[in-house]
């Protein structure tokens, strides 16, 4: 849980702090930009761990094949949305 909600939260506090200070224009879209990316970039992390990629000890590969197994997990993460609009629309 601390991962998932505490440090975020401390990364993005800080963040703010800074570009507050720094005077940075449309801080609130900016903030949330940073935070969209982060949501989505921890739930890519996550889909991809669950299929054995990026993960340390028994069973982890090398970070090789896990660099080349990514490319292959992007192109369905990107292809999953279409999948399932397409899913919807033939039960129609």
């Amino acid at each position: 849980m601390i991962v998932l909600a505490v440090v975020p939260a401390m990364s993005h506090g800080t963040e703010a702090l800074v570009h507050w200070r720094a005077g940075t224009p449309r801080l609130t879209a900016a903030l949330n930009v940073s935070i969209g990316l982060t949501v989505a970039s921890t739930l890519f992390d996550l889909y991809v761990m669950r299929r054995g990629v990026l993960i340390v000890g028994d069973g982890a590969k090398t970070l090789a094949d896990d660099m080349r197994a990514i490319w292959s997990l992007m192109v369905q993460t990107l292809q999953a949305p279409g999948t399932v609009r397409r899913a919807r629309g033939s039960r129609k």
